[in-house]
This record gives C-alpha cells, sequence and structure tokens, in this order.
C-alpha cells in the first residue's frame, strides 16, 4: 500500500523550498509550492511576509491534510500514489486524479474493461480498477497526458509561460 511519507519527499524537491512569485505564473507566490491562496484558505497563514516562513514541517502537514487523500493510503502501487499526488499539487488534487482516470480509460477501454468516470475523485470503482491495472503502462500514458497539458498551457501563452516549460517538463518524468 501507498505511503504519504515515500511520497512527500518527492513532492517537496519538485516544488522546492525558496520563495517564489514569479511573473506569469498562475500560483502567484508560493513556498514548498504551497500558494498564498491555498495557505490563505486553509488558515496556514495569511500574508506574503508569513507565507515566506512556512517551515517544511508545517508543509508536510499541510499536504497530508489536504492533499494526500487517505485513499491514496490504499493504492497498491507507491509510484502510482506519488504520482497523482504529485501532479495533484501541482494542478490541482481534481485535475490530477482525472489523468489517473483518463490514462485508465486510455489504456484498458480497448481490452474490453468498462471505462472510469472521470469525475476526479478516487471513489471504490477507481480504487478497484487501478489496483488491477499494470502500474507502469497506467504511469507512462499519465505522463504522456501530463506533458500534452503542459505544452497546451505553455502554448497557449509562451511569451510568458515558456520560462516554465523546462521545470514542468522536468517534473512529468521525476516520479
Amino acid at each position: 500500500m501507498a505511503k504519504f511519507e515515500d511520497a512527500i519527499d518527492i513532492v517537496l524537491q519538485n516544488e522546492g523550498e525558496k520563495f517564489t512569485n514569479i511573473p506569469g505564473d498562475p500560483g502567484g507566490a508560493t513556498k514548498w509550492g504551497i500558494t498564498l491562496k491555498s495557505a490563505q484558505a486553509h488558515g496556514l497563514c495569511q500574508t506574503v511576509d508569513q507565507l515566506q516562513l512556512i517551515t517544511r514541517d508545517q508543509a508536510v502537514d499541510f499536504y497530508r491534510t489536504y492533499y494526500w487523500e487517505s485513499i491514496f493510503d490504499d493504492l497498491s502501487d507507491q509510484g502510482v500514489a506519488t504520482k497523482v499526488f504529485d501532479t495533484g499539487v501541482n494542478v490541482g488534487p481534481v485535475t490530477g486524479v482525472q489523468y489517473l482516470q483518463h490514462a485508465y480509460n486510455s489504456v484498458y477501454v480497448t481490452t474490453g474493461k468498462p471505462a472510469l468516470d472521470v469525475d476526479g475523485h478516487i471513489g471504490p470503482v477507481t480504487l478497484s480498477a487501478i489496483n488491477a491495472a499494470d502500474a507502469q503502462a497506467l504511469l507512462s500514458k499519465y505522463r504522456e497526458l501530463q506533458e500534452q497539458h503542459y505544452q497546451a498551457w505553455v502554448a497557449a501563452d509562451p511569451q510568458d509561460r515558456q520560462k516554465f516549460l523546462r521545470g514542468l517538463l522536468n517534473r512529468v518524468n521525476s516520479c
């Protein structure tokens, strides 16, 4: 079964410890990948100055509480759980799970398996299907969908977004 402790280090490595507020980044001001808006919404902090002071331990607690759905503990493959968690931190948890459901459908529907509803939630049907799937085939398709999303996002506004592409593509293959 998947473990939060095995996934969080990868997420924090991808996000980085530094406080950033890069023009054109839709997340705006972030520390450990936590946006000011998200930190405010969950009572972690209220100002940019407070955001800059968030510790690694606070970030770990935040992600465990608000991003690592307890259902991830029930995923049988650590790599799948880590990938969906990491992507959810980057593009939102619902979108991260939708990629998983799309990846499953792309790989398995042609084999006669029923399609998963792409609702962004890991319910019992999605959980059962994902746990029975070939994790490597699923991750390969997932990464392909993730890369397509990032490429399309950059292409929509290349002047402001091209600077993010290398880091985003590194993230695709980081876990």
